[in-house]
């Protein structure tokens, strides 16, 4: 294993992505014909730019999608369900009815305490009302909800390799994270009826924009995040944390531009909250639904460390692979958190991943589902690309390729075996 000595992240601080450089000279002159010769091939290098930087990471996420397909038919059972209902179950379906019909007016609590209708109003709306737009194009709901996760993978895929190429100084980072999502955990959800892949897009360009000092940019897209999944609460943090080490720097600092922008960003969800407010007439809609139908609630990883014990003290209570993975991964991403603190990264990305993770194990989600939701701490993989561009070609392609074929046979055992919900 060779070490690169010439990879290596560099001072975030500098000069916004594509900025150029201007010289100022003390006399006009005639500009010559080599000037012009180089000002062409300048135009043709900014083209192919945008061919590497686009039609890359899109290839890279497209040839991602295809190994994950291929191991999800392999262990599907012959006779079984296609795999497009595989890839639109469980969460899936209340946004297809979202995408079909819009929210409910109103929820059942049972005398139980368990939520008998209404649970549509736990799914924060972007993600339907966008695949809602595909569907007037004459697609079935299902292929709408495929159609718009797979294309915000795309995109995902895209902003998070500029983002790397960014924050690291290389394109060839940026190539290695936008190939580590495909080796995140149940990475098969960005093709999935599910919001990660919206999420991922929102939030890495968000990060992307504050770091590029594009303040309201960065307020807009947070504010979209809000209106994503849960998660997105955590987003607009990232614009006053960019000005602060600005801030720090010495570098001057338009605080009522970022005050503006941040405002913006944190109204996403309680834009949504309030409209729930308005068409059931409950305060409180989302909080009690999310309660009552899947007992969430933050209890500061009480539950999560319960079975963490319980499954390295007990593992023969576990009768499956899922516990002993869910374990792993969890441990895994709490790992990964510490080390990222103790990087010199850009502190958005650091505070978010962290965050992420924290809002995960902290809370009382099903804990079969917290390899699918600590999906959310995907800036991890800006940091781990910054590492890995250090080696050499050989060794980061053995190891980006492990990790796709393991995260694909996970999701894929999720989907096809595994007999909850994710």
């Amino acid at each position: 294993m060779g070490l690169r000595t010439d990879a290596c992240p560099r001072s975030w601080q500098l000069p916004r992505l594509g900025q150029a450089v201007q010289v100022q000279v003390s006399e006009t002159v005639e500009e010559p014909a080599e000037s012009v010769t180089n000002r062409r091939v300048s135009r043709l290098a900014t083209s192919l730019d945008w061919r590497l930087d686009f039609g890359v990471p899109a290839l890279i996420r497209l040839g991602e999608m295809l190994v994950q397909l291929a191991v999800l038919s392999w262990l599907n059972p012959a006779g079984g369900p296609s795999l497009s209902s595989r890839l639109t179950e469980w969460d899936a379906v209340h946004y297809g009815i979202i995408a079909a019909h819009w929210y409910p007016s109103d929820f059942v609590i049972a005398p139980d305490g368990s939520l008998a209708q209404g649970h549509e109003l736990a799914f924060y709306p972007l993600y339907p009302t966008l695949a809602a737009f595909v569907r007037f194009f004459g697609f079935s709901t299902t292929h709408a909800l495929l159609i718009t996760a797979a294309g915000f993978g795309l995109v995902a895929s895209v902003v998070v390799h500029l983002l790397a190429r960014h924050v690291v100084g290389s394109r060839r980072a940026g190539y290695i994270a936008c190939a580590l999502l495909g080796a995140l955990p149940m990475a098969i959800t960005l093709q999935m009826g599910y919001t990660e892949s919206l999420y991922f897009a929102l939030a890495a360009g968000a990060l992307l924009a504050s770091l590029n000092e594009r303040w309201f940019l960065a307020g807009a897209l947070a504010f979209a995040a809000g209106l994503t999944r849960p998660s997105g609460l955590l987003v607009p943090l990232v614009i006053p944390l960019a000005a602060w080490s600005l801030h720090r720097a010495h570098r001057p600092v338009p605080w009522s531009r970022v005050s503006a922008a941040t405002i913006l960003g944190f109204a996403g969800a309680p834009t949504f909250w309030l409209y729930l407010y308005s068409r059931t007439g409950v305060l409180n809609t989302w909080f009690v639904v999310s309660k009552h139908g899947w007992g969430d609630r933050f209890d500061f990883g009480h539950q999560t460390w319960k079975f963490l014990h319980d499954m390295l003290q007990h593992p023969k209570n576990f009768d499956d692979v899922m516990a002993p993975a869910t374990a792993a991964i969890i441990i895994g991403f709490v790992v990964a958190c510490g080390i990222a603190l103790s990087t010199r990264y850009p502190p958005p990305i650091i505070v978010l991943t962290v965050l992420s993770v924290a809002m995960v194990v902290g809370s009382t989600n099903y804990w079969h589902s917290k390899p699918r939701l600590l999906l959310a701490a995907f800036p991890i993989v800006v940091i781990t690309s910054g590492g890995l561009s250090r080696f050499r070609t050989r060794t980061v392609i053995i190891v980006v390729a492990t990790g796709l074929l393991v995260s694909a046979w996970f999701g894929a055992y999720t989907l096809d075996v595994w007999q909850y919900a994710i």
